[in-house]
């Protein structure tokens, strides 16, 4: 999947007139995604439409990316025909160019689109308190796993035995994640500092 290419809206550079360049928007991204897995379960179109209980038609549209997007329900319905994650239909490839997060929203790239689809990390943003926002968004096993990759004193508690017994207090664990993130955030002004003055 490379940079899509919309012929139908030429701009002009230096006097010569360019095809506009566009981004994958999230139904194009399951649109691509749906087609390359029936194709490599060597599904024809009409196999895959009876396996869903719908037309082929609605399923080469949603193959075109020209009906919007699904629902919900859908997606998973489409997982489960095709046997697959949910989550790998609306990942982009990674060497997508441009993938827009939400119809005419933010435009990133398609390394950090199947990135934060996947929960594979905190936001982009570097501020302190975008990171404590997501950490505390996490399972309570996903945060602990976070934590103990990124503080070293969680990861010490975490080799004991019983760690599986353990049942964090919710203000506890409110706190921790505020002081690593308060660690993390004067650690990084530390190396911006050290990186000017050098």
């Amino acid at each position: 999947m490379g940079t899509l290419v919309d012929v139908r809206a030429p701009w002009w550079q230096n006097g010569r007139m360019c095809a506009k360049v566009t981004s994958l928007t999230p139904a194009e991204v399951f649109a691509k995604r749906v087609k390359e897995v029936r194709q490599l379960r060597a599904f024809t179109q009409a196999e895959l439409a009876r396996k869903l209980s719908i037309d082929r038609t609605t399923l080469n549209k949603i193959e075109a990316g020209t009906r919007g997007d699904v629902s919900i329900s859908q997606l998973f319905a489409f997982a489960e025909a095709l046997d697959i994650a949910p989550v790998y239909l609306i990942s982009p490839h990674r060497n997508a160019e441009r993938v827009e997060l939400t119809v005419g929203g933010r435009v990133i790239s398609g390394r950090e689109a199947r990135a934060w689809v996947r929960g594979q990390g905190p936001p982009m943003t570097g501020s302190g308190k975008d990171l404590a926002e997501w950490l505390l968004t996490l399972p309570q096993d996903e945060l602990l796993e976070w934590l103990v990759n990124h503080d070293p004193n969680v990861a010490a508690v975490a080799k004991d035995p019983l760690i599986g017994m353990l049942v964090f207090d919710k203000q506890a664990v409110v706190e921790r994640v505020m002081k690593l993130v308060q660690d993390l955030e004067r650690e990084r002004k530390r190396r911006t500092k050290g990186g000017k003055d050098a």
